[in-house]
């Protein structure tokens, strides 16, 4: 673990031109249908932006992306804002392909999405 660490300081950011997750992720597929925040739709589709990653009642500013030694594989430092506090957070990805994206908080087993057809 030490030396994914220290490989992750090493690394350089990464271009915004260059960020396949920029888009719409859901965990089901009919949740992709679900294009307006309201606190009722639940699930609604994830959405990441050039710097910006929105959730379920959450909103967090991308701040600082690094790439990873793991091929496809960025970590984002991120300020987040949900229910009034503002905590700031870490967030792992894999995309091992176009459409399928792996998203890693903390401990635990990662969240698999899938992406949504643009509309």
């Amino acid at each position: 673990m030490k030396r994914l660490a220290l490989g992750l300081c090493l690394l350089p950011s990464l271009a915004v031109a260059d960020a396949p997750w920029i888009g719409n992720w859901a965990w089901m597929p009919e949740s992709c249908e679900n294009r307006e925040y309201t606190t009722n739709a639940n699930p609604w589709p994830l959405q990441f932006l050039a710097d910006e990653f929105i959730g379920t009642e959450v909103s967090c500013s991308l701040d600082t992306i690094a790439i990873t030694p793991i091929p496809n594989t960025w970590m984002f430092e991120m300020t987040c804002q949900s229910e009034g506090d503002t905590n700031p957070e870490q967030m792992m990805i894999m995309l091992p392909d176009r459409d399928t994206l792996y998203i890693l908080y903390g401990i635990g087993g990662p969240e698999v999405y899938g992406r949504c057809a643009q509309q």
